[in-house]
């Protein structure tokens, strides 16, 4: 079977780039080769064996790939997130955005080095939210660097 694997798999000079699955393919775009994806064949005959349960996923990202390299382990959950993390499952993670770049927020990074400042002049969470338009628990985040951590 293993001859069969590789007579539909072409290998690119670089052995570290994608191996790609040149036979039969099944309607999500991943090799088959006798009713078994491509990538969990080529995992299970160059790296070992697949445990219950878990999928065999793709670093490069690419489904026609079946280098032994770009293949590892995961859960059903860790490849659910992977995908969304690529982009490509139904449901896309937002990117965040963070300070000023942040349509939402309400401080510059000036405001938040002048918070920490007056901070450490000795006011209260209480009084610096009265002077600037966030709560008491931002003001909080803020001055113990759980928030803004880039701002020095």
């Amino acid at each position: 079977m293993l001859d069969k694997f590789m007579k539909h798999t072409v290998i690119p000079e670089d052995k570290n780039l994608c191996w790609i699955w040149q036979g039969v393919k099944d309607r999500d775009g991943y090799g088959v080769l006798n009713a078994t994806r491509a990538p969990r064949f080529a995992y299970s005959q160059f790296i070992g064996v697949i445990p219950n349960g878990m999928f065999v996923c793709h670093s490069c990202d690419n489904r026609a790939c079946v280098n032994p390299q770009h293949l590892w382990l995961g859960t059903p959950a860790q490849n659910s997130r992977d995908r969304d993390l690529k982009g490509r499952g139904k449901y896309k993670l937002p990117t965040i955005k963070y300070g000023k770049d942040n349509p939402k927020t309400k401080l510059t990074e000036n405001q938040v080095r002048e918070i920490r400042h007056l901070r450490e002049e000795g006011l209260s969470y209480y009084r610096l939210a009265k002077i600037y338009p966030v709560t008491i628990q931002t003001i909080r985040s803020i001055c113990l660097h759980e928030i803004w951590k880039w701002v020095k």
